[in-house]
């Protein structure tokens, strides 16, 4: 059902126009008593479509599969939206959490806008990470604002992904970092499908050793 939820809608607006104007043709030819009735039904009928398109609009997101140039603006762009997204929490699997995304301006104010909401930020970085470089995770993590973790070399997971709230995820698959393009899903209000990347997560995180641990 959620996979035809646009031609769903778009058939109630017309049923519900074509019913409408069926009944107002057919009372218009009868008394002034026949023409309330069905303009009453008419707009029960019109207030139970409604009901039932509100209905819809509040089932999930249809899960969406996309494949992007693999590049930063990309990169920074996508990880903004998912930032922004958490109220809670967010989860992240990170490759190399290059500087030229973590180092951007971007990411950086909306870093500290969700710290500032009050959202817990969980991270592990696959690859190695170059903590001299410019990075708003590093410098977030060594003052602790941010949870920063790095995976046995024997553990390291091959796919990357976000998972905000508990409910919204962001998944990559694997990828070199000179691949031309990066393929990824989007879970927007599935929890039951977060519930199984926060489970990944948190394995991860047993086989990981925290940074900047004071």
């Amino acid at each position: 059902m959620v996979r035809y939820m646009g031609i769903i809608r778009g058939a109630v607006v017309v049923i519900s126009i074509i019913v409408f104007v069926m009944l107002m043709s057919f009372a218009l030819s009868k008394d002034v008593y026949l023409v309330a009735g069905a303009v009453v039904v008419g707009v029960v009928i019109l207030g139970l479509f409604a009901g039932l398109i509100g209905g819809i609009k509040l089932l999930p997101s249809l899960p969406s599969m996309s494949s992007l140039k693999n590049n930063d603006k990309k990169a920074v762009k996508l990880l903004v939206n998912d930032i922004k997204k958490a109220h809670k929490t967010i989860k992240i699997v990170s490759g190399t959490a290059t500087s030229k995304v973590y180092g951007d301006k971007k990411v950086r104010n909306a870093f500290k806008e969700a710290i500032q909401k009050g959202v817990r930020i969980q991270i592990v970085v696959c690859n190695k990470i170059d903590l001299n470089k410019e990075n708003i995770i590093t410098e977030l993590a060594e003052k602790g604002m941010i949870e920063l973790y790095k995976p046995r070399k024997d553990k390291i997971p091959k796919n990357h992904f976000r998972v905000m709230d508990r409910i919204s995820v962001y998944s990559e698959k694997e990828h070199k970092v000179d691949q031309q393009n990066r393929y990824s899903e989007k879970f927007d209000n599935f929890p039951n499908v977060a519930s199984r990347f926060e489970e990944a997560f948190d394995n991860i995180i047993t086989n990981s050793e925290m940074l900047y641990t004071k």
